[in-house]
């Protein structure tokens, strides 16, 4: 498949004639995506064995090298998110996810669910194909938009132990300001193979940190009850059938969460903490105290929502645009 080191966005195709063909599957329920893709991974040696609605539908593995999977499936239809991807990746696939819409720890979620990588709709298409052609040949990709929010999270919520040293900091840097691969590796003097290891080990903390951050499933409940519908304490803790002290005790732990990835925020109040939570994960929360709303579902991104690279940097308000980012796409803490 070539020399990894030479691909990157941007760069020149690593395929030529003679290589071998990369077999992808696409699931994706809206089908002018694949149909936009289709001559670009052509020309990349890159042929779609199949375009589904749902990962249940994927044809068997063996007939598979790389799954493109959109992030926002409909729920109706079947899994969707991280659990999309994990199901794939159970099938021992490897998986590079694509949205449009998604927030950045939807991103990051589905890193930590398995994804070998992440490619933004809006990128050009033959971004998309060289990005699968990496997931073919290494099994990763990061680009320059997955690059600041592995960065940004970093920074946001350092790990205990096992945080990658400062050469991945200095490729994390170099990638998110759009230095191709081969690029980087000069710049930080790496070969190929140990430019792979770092990306490697970022991901592999990328996970251990979600983990580490993430808030249990009777919490997520309590986010998703207060966060999104609005529910005053009493009604949450009939709907979950715990006792009201219960929801209290979820309440202060969300707001302690909040506060220790957004220090900046020490006043705020526990239902505050979850409705912001849940508007920064893209749940649908109202979009600020007047209680606009935010996006919901597959719909466009709402209005003063943190930009393209990722969270917001320390200091600065959820719902503003981060370090010199463009303000239109979305982002928030895990």
């Amino acid at each position: 498949m070539g020399d990894p080191g030479a691909g990157g966005p941007g760069a020149p195709s690593p395929v030529t004639r003679f290589a071998p063909v990369t077999r992808l599957a696409v699931v994706d329920d809206l089908p002018y995506y694949p149909e936009a893709l289709l001559p670009h991974l052509r020309r990349h040696r890159i042929v779609v064995v199949a375009v589904v609605q749902r990962v249940e539908d994927l044809p068997p593995p063996s007939l598979i090298d790389v799954v493109l999977c959109d992030q926002r499936l409909r729920k109706e239809h079947g899994l969707s998110g991280p659990d999309a991807i994990a199901r794939v990746v159970s099938e021992g696939l490897r998986v590079l996810s694509t949205s449009a819409v998604a927030l950045p720890d939807e991103v990051l979620e589905g890193i930590a669910a398995g994804s070998c990588g992440y490619v933004s709709k809006e990128r050009p298409p033959t971004e998309h194909a060289l990005a699968v052609l990496e997931v073919a040949s290494t099994g990763r990709y990061v680009g320059s938009e997955l690059a600041g929010l592995l960065l940004d999270d970093s920074e946001r919520r350092p790990l205990r132990h096992g945080e990658p040293g400062p050469p991945a900091v200095e490729v994390l840097r170099s990638l998110a300001q759009g230095d191709r691969r081969h690029e980087v590796c000069a710049q930080v003097g790496l070969s190929a193979r140990e430019f792979d290891d770092v990306l490697g080990a970022v991901l592999r903390a990328a996970r251990r940190r979600r983990e580490e951050f993430r808030l249990g499933p009777r919490a997520m409940e309590v986010v998703e009850l207060v966060g999104c519908e609005q529910l005053p304490q009493q009604l949450v803790a009939r709907r979950m059938g715990i006792s009201a002290s219960a929801v209290e005790s979820h309440l202060r732990r969300i707001r302690q969460r909040f506060v220790q990835i957004h220090p900046e925020h020490r006043s705020v109040t526990p239902h505050a903490a979850a409705t912001l939570w849940a508007r920064l994960w893209g749940m649908g929360a109202p979009d600020g105290p007047a209680g606009a709303k935010g996006r919901s579902g597959r719909g466009g991104p709402p209005t003063g929502q943190p930009g393209r690279g990722g969270p917001p940097g320390r200091g600065e308000q959820p719902g503003q645009p981060g370090r010199g980012e463009r303000p239109e796409r979305p982002g928030g803490p895990g």
